[in-house]
């Protein structure tokens, strides 16, 4: 499938970016930043006018993201009228979620020339969810003695790493998720779960081995079921012992980096 530069993105307001009570869609502002971090440019229209579509964007803190509000045309003038619906049409309403939606678009149809590569993306990468200072050093300790050539790439927040993970699927060569994360702040915004990366990656081409590195039993086995239908290499480890990172998690990596070698 041949994919797009300079790709312009027209997303819809109303029962679209937000709901018949003009709420925004769950996952909508996560699919958006995925959008404009892939370097798409987009564009918020509306039978509402310009004017509408950059209320609703400033009421839920996505207006940067847009190049432009604008109403959405009655008559269209054009010497080539076939070109005015040639474009690709998809709709988050319908089996996917956005951010699914989203990061499909992204892997799928935008050349990957329009995205910023990010520092240190030229190497193979490994990629963690996990919200825990303490942890998060020791990986990088870990990280450094195992995979030395390997840049790490450490979120804290779901959302945030599912809006930069199509940068970095074209080098990772291992991802680690935890499940159970929580705001910096006791007024921060809900930073999600890792069961929201498994469902979006169980609607992708597996590229990588994904450990699970979380103490949540249930949630864990969700997230294993999403990874399973959808045929990544994973495994688990039980975060309980005082060095799991040092023996269990360290082995795991370095097991699935020699059979990808």
């Amino acid at each position: 499938m041949t994919k797009m530069k300079n790709v312009n993105v027209f997303v819809d307001v109303d029962l679209t970016l937000v709901d018949a009570q003009q709420v925004i869609r769950p996952g909508a502002t996560t699919a958006m930043q995925v959008l404009f971090d892939s370097g798409c440019h987009l564009f918020l229209w509306s039978t509402g006018g310009g004017p509408y579509c950059r209320q609703i964007a400033e009421r839920y803190g996505i207006a940067h993201l847009f190049e432009a509000f604008l109403p959405k045309p009655d008559i269209y003038i054009d010497d080539m009228p076939a070109t005015i619906f040639n474009g690709l049409v998809f709709d988050p309403a319908g089996d996917e979620d956005w951010v699914t939606l989203a990061t499909r678009i992204v892997r799928e149809h935008v050349h990957q020339g329009e995205r910023p590569a990010p520092a240190g993306s030229q190497g193979p990468m490994i990629c963690i969810l996990e919200d825990d200072p303490a942890r998060v050093a020791r990986f990088r300790a870990v990280a450094a003695r195992i995979a030395p050539d390997a840049t790490l790439r450490i979120w804290p927040d779901a959302h945030r790493m599912l809006s930069q993970l199509p940068d970095c699927l074209d080098c990772v060569v291992l991802m680690s998720l935890d499940h159970d994360l929580h705001p910096a702040q006791a007024d921060a915004a809900d930073p999600g779960s890792g069961y929201d990366v498994a469902k979006v990656l169980g609607e992708l081409i597996p590229c990588c081995p994904i450990i699970i590195h979380t103490s949540n039993g249930e949630r864990g086995t969700w997230m294993e079921g999403e990874l399973s239908r959808a045929g990544w290499k994973y495994a688990r480890v039980h975060p309980f012992a005082d060095e799991w990172i040092e023996k269990e998690w360290a082995a795991l990596v370095e097991r699935f980096l020699r059979a990808s070698a």
